[in-house]
C-alpha cells in the first residue's frame, strides 16, 4: 500500500497520481520476478481471447474516430484519458499473465498474509485519524468531514480496500490475525460507509454459511445479522446515513451517464471516454464560484464499462467471468477467501469505481488471476 502523497490542494492530485505510478511499478516488478522464477504457460481461454480482441479493436478505433481525440483550434491531438487508459490496460494484461503463470499456491498464500498486515496497519492508521491523532493533518487537505482519507483517497475507498482484504483473515488460525480482523472491522465502521458495512456483513455471512452449513445454529444467526445490518442502514445515525456514502448526486450522475452510453450503446465509445467527457451534477451558481460537481468516474463501473465498450464488450467481459466462476476449484480456505474477495469486488463495482483506483484495481486483478490459476490447476 503506497502511503505516499503529494502536498497539492486537490485530493485527486494528492493520492491518485502516486497510486497510478505504484501500479505501473508493481507491474514491472512482478514481470522482473517472473523472468527470474520462470513462466509456465499451458493455457487456453477462448472467452478471454474474444474479449481482448474486441477491446483492442475498440482501442484501434478510438484513435481514428473523434472519441479519442481532443480538438484544439483547427488541429487535434490524442485524448490523454484514452492514452492513459490504454497504458493501464496493457500493463494490467501483462500483470494478469505474470501472476497467473508464474505464481504458486504458496505465493498466493504469502499475498494473503501481506494483505492482512496491510489492512491491519491501514485500520490502525484510520482509527488514529478518527480519534484525532492524524500524522498528516498539517499537510493533507480532506474533501469531507471524516478525515479518514490519508491512506487512500477518501473514507469510502479506505473501507473498500479493507473489505476486499477482510476474507483473508479467515485463512490463518493465529491470535495476531484475530486481532487484525477486529481492528479491520473497526476500521470499516469508523469509515462510516454503509455500502462497505453491508459488504462486510455479506462477506462474514457467506463464509460462515459455506463453512458451517451443516450446523443448525448458523441458520438462526443469519436472520439476526441481516436484521442488524438493516437497522444500521435505516436508523439515522452517522455511519448509516446515505449522504456519507456519497449517494447525493449519484443518481443524477448515473442518469447523465446513461445518456452518454446511448450515443453508442452497442459498441461503446472507447475506454477512457467518460473521463474525457465527464458529467457535472448540482445547480451551478457563478455568483459564489460554484460551477457544479464534476465527476471523473461514473461511480458505477458496470455502467462506465457500457460507455467504454458498449453492451457487446460488457457481454464478452461477463462471459469471461462466467467461464472462470463456473469451473472454479476450491481446495482450501485460501481458495475460498480469494473467491469471496473477488465476489465482493464485483459487487463493489455496482456503487463505486474500484477499476479506476489503482491500488484497489490491483486487488481485483490479483484475485481474478488466482481464480484462473485454480481453474486451470497451474503450477
Amino acid at each position: 500500500m503506497p502511503w505516499i502523497f503529494l502536498p497539492f490542494e486537490h485530493i485527486d492530485q494528492q493520492f491518485r497520481l502516486p497510486q497510478g505510478i505504484f501500479f505501473l511499478c508493481i507491474s514491472l516488478a512482478m514481470l522482473s520476478l517472473a523472468f527470474i522464477k520462470g513462466i509456465f504457460i499451458d493455457y487456453k481461454n477462448k472467452y478471454m481471447g474474444y474479449f481482448l480482441g474486441y477491446t483492442l479493436i475498440s482501442y484501434f478505433l478510438i484513435f481514428i474516430i473523434p472519441y479519442g481525440l481532443s480538438f484544439v483550434g483547427r488541429g487535434r491531438s490524442i485524448n490523454f484519458w484514452a492514452l492513459e487508459s490504454f497504458l493501464y490496460f496493457i500493463f494490467g494484461l501483462i500483470l494478469f499473465v505474470v501472476i497467473t503463470f508464474s505464481f504458486t499456491r504458496e505465493d498466493f498464500k504469502r499475498i494473503a498474509k501481506t494483505l492482512c498486515y496491510s489492512a491491519t496497519f491501514m485500520s490502525v492508521f484510520a482509527i488514529l485519524q478518527y480519534t484525532g491523532f492524524d500524522p498528516l493533518k498539517s499537510v493533507a487537505k480532506y474533501n469531507c468531514g471524516n478525515v479518514i482519507s490519508a491512506c487512500l483517497d477518501n473514507p469510502n475507498l479506505v473501507s473498500a480496500y479493507l473489505v476486499l482484504c477482510l476474507p483473508f483473515f479467515s485463512i490463518f488460525r493465529e491470535k495476531k490475525y484475530y486481532i487484525g480482523l477486529i481492528l479491520t472491522i473497526i476500521g470499516i465502521l469508523v469509515a462510516k460507509s454503509h455500502f462497505a458495512i453491508a459488504l462486510m456483513s455479506l462477506s462474514i455471512l457467506t463464509y460462515s454459511t459455506i463453512k458451517l452449513w451443516r450446523e443448525k445454529w448458523i441458520y438462526r444467526l443469519i436472520p439476526l445479522v441481516v436484521a442488524v445490518v438493516l437497522v444500521l442502514v435505516a436508523v439515522k445515525i452517522d455511519y448509516a446515513r446515505i449522504d456519507n456514502e456519497g449517494m447525493h448526486g449519484r443518481l443524477e450522475a448515473w442518469g447523465k451517464a446513461v445518456d452518454i452510453a446511448k450515443q453508442n450503446i452497442l459498441f461503446g465509445q472507447g475506454i477512457g471516454c467518460f473521463k474525457a467527457k465527464g458529467v457535472v451534477t448540482g445547480t451551478p451558481d457563478p455568483s459564489i464560484g460554484y460551477l457544479g460537481n464534476p465527476w471523473n468516474e461514473v461511480h458505477n463501473d458496470w455502467l462506465e464499462r457500457v460507455i467504454d465498450l458498449g453492451l457487446i464488450g460488457v457481454f464478452l467481459f461477463i462471459l469471461v467471468l462466467v467461464n472462470t466462476l463456473r469451473n472454479i476449484k476450491i481446495k482450501d480456505d485460501t481458495d475460498l477467501a480469494y473467491l469471496i474477495s473477488f465476489g465482493l469486488f464485483l459487487l463493489l463495482m455496482i456503487g463505486s469505481f474500484p477499476m479506476e483506483v489503482p491500488t484497489i484495481a490491483l486487488l481485483g486483478l490479483v484475485y481474478f488471476s488466482k481464480l484462473e490459476h485454480n481453474r486451470m490447476e497451474l503450477v
